[in-house]
């Protein structure tokens, strides 16, 4: 069954892909890998590695917040709930080592668009990560290496894309990002969005 529900012969172009901003639809949504009880299930089994907690300051403050938690005893259950109420948004990292499904999901997205997309889109380095935050939890300005891809699953998301030049970015940014991020540009990372 194909993941994504669009007409791929208006964005099969490898320029398309390699240059611009794209939105398209996908079926995640209806994944039962993506129910709150699944994710609930892959959150008790997360090793220390595997995640980053963090509350942040709510929607619409000047003083920015940044405080990282860890889970420790509390329930999968209590986690879910936590990030529904406060200013939290948990981050699964590579959720491809941790849950043999998601590595087969994963591997089934890339296939689609390496067979879609005119040439091939050929990638290396292949990460997701899943995202569960509050509806207060703030995002407070960044810059993501190219090759990313945001996939709105629940909820719903407020994007702003700023210029790729000075001042939004600037040569230092870049080679902060390039000198200390794991992701390479050939790599694709997919970040799995869940918002309440």
């Amino acid at each position: 069954m194909p993941i994504f529900a669009t007409d791929w012969r208006a964005t099969q172009a490898h320029k398309t892909w390699c240059g611009n901003t794209l939105v398209l639809e996908h079926n995640l949504p209806e994944n039962p890998l993506f129910s709150f009880a699944t994710l609930a299930r892959l959150i008790e089994t997360l090793p220390r590695e595997n995640y980053t907690l963090m509350h942040t300051g709510p929607v619409g403050t000047a003083k920015k917040l940044w405080e990282e938690g860890e889970i420790g005893d509390m329930s999968d259950e209590d986690v879910i709930e936590a990030i529904r109420r406060g200013n939290l948004w948990l981050l699964i990292r590579r959720a491809e080592d941790v849950s043999e499904p998601m590595s087969q999901l994963l591997e089934d997205i890339y296939q689609e668009i390496d067979s879609n997309v005119e040439g091939g889109y050929v990638t290396f380095n292949r990460i997701s990560d899943i995202l569960i935050s509050s509806p207060s939890a703030q995002v407070y300005y960044h810059f993501d290496h190219n090759g990313q891809t945001l996939w709105q699953v629940h909820g719903s998301k407020r994007v702003y894309v700023y210029p790729n030049r000075p001042p939004f970015l600037t040569q230092e940014m870049l080679e902060f990002i390039a000198l200390y991020r794991i992701y390479s540009t050939k790599s694709l990372l997919i970040v799995i969005h869940i918002a309440f």
